[in-house]
């Protein structure tokens, strides 16, 4: 009888149980060759090219619960999917021949957008860091802003959409102040809150700062002050939104440059709480907020802030801007904004939700919502000043951001301190701006479907 010795049955037991251990568990990797992804796909079919790659070897890739096939003169995976207008978002399963999958999802937006200049509507005399509403009747009103000189003005021009792609542009009254880097939120009666700004081009000090409010009414032109309650608003650059509560109307104010706490000029980080009240005895504002404002947000300036679809109780909104800390680079930013009624002094809370950061570093941007459930980008300057042609669009269902190629679509004027409004055919127009000489812009331009 023969015996197995010991050492020797250990060494044979021990590569015995290592075997499977030593197999790599990692799941195929794969790479999107063609088409880039992260630009909006101006065409209605895509085709894919995927590069699969595994420690073993690959037993099937499939889109959809549909297997791929292999082009073996390129050894690429291919497939061609129809897209319609917005996201889109495809399953994309890749199995070895071990039964190791990775599961993942490729999204792909589609718009086939243009721009146009126009060309038979221009503004009576340039225009810059002014402020636009979209009226009730469709109109867009534009108030204040900085002329060809570098004069504040109190202008009001509204721009009207007629049919077969034709704009009247009408004087339409005038403020009580002058005043740019301001707001202007519409009220439920169809009149305009305008709140903030500056008394000059650039505001570099608290006393540059217009500290007082107004409401415009469209149908007359004109505008009264707001007696203004608690402390003063000191914002210029800053973005506003309108909410709504048991029949009380508050307007916030985020982020812009101001006075900060201790009486300092500076980005701004917080949100003021402004209630509007109408009562026989006539209009009024409240500062509902101290004066070094509520919360911690990004500080940012000359940002966004975009009405998203609501979320339950929640208003929603994206705020996308450049966050630029001393010594730093100048980091893009964005989040989602959740008002969210509450039971505390304030009438809401707001919840920051972080997503991903625009894809270029801008200010002096403008934004409106775009295809119900996301927003359009457009414009604004880099951080060394250049003024930006390109444009962006954020997909509220994931989070992120898509660029135009600027190849296919761009503005036909780079521009910055200019408005995006959509208008209600759809089509969206921006209005004056700054261009790369540092003059004010008299130009219209519309970002549209492509016929």
């Amino acid at each position: 009888m023969r015996v197995t010795p010991p050492i020797l049955l250990s060494v044979v037991l021990a590569v015995a149980g290592c075997e499977r251990p030593f197999v790599d568990p990692t799941p195929p990797q794969i790479e999107v060759v063609s088409p880039n992804l992260d630009e909006v796909q101006g065409e209605p079919t895509l085709r894919l090219e995927l590069r699969v790659t595994s420690f073993r070897t690959v037993d099937r890739v499939e889109l959809d619960d549909e297997a791929l096939a292999l082009n073996p003169s390129t050894g690429l995976y291919e497939a061609t999917r129809s897209l319609v207008e917005g996201l889109n978002a495809f399953r994309l399963v890749a199995v070895d021949i071990e039964g190791t999958e990775l599961v993942d999802t490729l999204y792909a937006f589609h718009f086939p957008g243009v721009t146009s200049l126009l060309t038979a509507a221009v503004l009576p005399s340039p225009l810059a860091n002014h402020a636009a509403t979209r009226l009730p009747d469709g109109r867009v009103l534009l108030l204040g802003g900085v002329g060809a000189s570098g004069q504040v003005r109190t202008d009001a021009i509204a721009i009207r959409e007629q049919g077969a792609g034709t704009y009247i542009v009408t004087e339409a009254g005038t403020l009580e102040v002058a005043r740019a880097g301001h707001t202007a939120t519409l009220l439920p009666d169809g009149r305009v809150v305008v709140v903030g700004g500056a008394r000059q081009a650039e505001a570099n000090e608290v006393g540059d700062l217009v500290e007082t409010a107004e409401v415009f009414s469209p149908a007359s032109g004109t505008s009264e002050t707001l007696p203004l309650r608690g402390p003063p608003i000191g914002r210029t650059e800053h973005a506003a939104t309108f909410l709504q509560r048991e029949g009380r109307l508050f307007v916030y104010l985020y982020g812009g440059r101001g006075r900060l706490s201790g009486g300092s000029f500076g980005t701004r980080s917080d949100l003021t709480v402004l209630e509007f009240r109408a009562t026989s005895s006539g209009d009024s504002l409240v500062n509902l907020s101290p004066e070094g404002g509520i919360g911690a947000l990004a500080p940012v300036a000359e940002h966004v802030l975009v009405p998203l679809p609501p979320d339950d109780d929640a208003a929603r909104l994206l705020a996308a801007g450049t966050y630029t800390a001393p010594g730093s680079p100048a980091s893009p930013v964005a989040a989602r904004l959740r008002f969210r009624p509450s039971s505390f002094f304030f009438p809401f809370e707001v919840l920051e939700e972080p997503v991903s950061p625009l894809l270029v570093a801008r200010t002096g941007h403008a934004a409106t919502p775009f295809l119900s459930s996301n927003a359009l980008v457009a414009g604004g300057r880099s951080p060394d000043g250049t003024p930006l042609s390109s444009l962006e669009v954020f997909a509220d269902e994931v989070g992120r951001f898509f660029r135009f190629p600027t190849d296919d679509v761009a503005l036909r004027v780079a521009r910055h301190s200019h408005t995006a409004t959509l208008l209600p055919s759809g089509r969206i127009l921006l209005a004056g701006g700054v261009d790369a000489l540092g003059r004010p812009l008299s130009s219209l331009e519309l970002f549209l479907r492509r016929e």
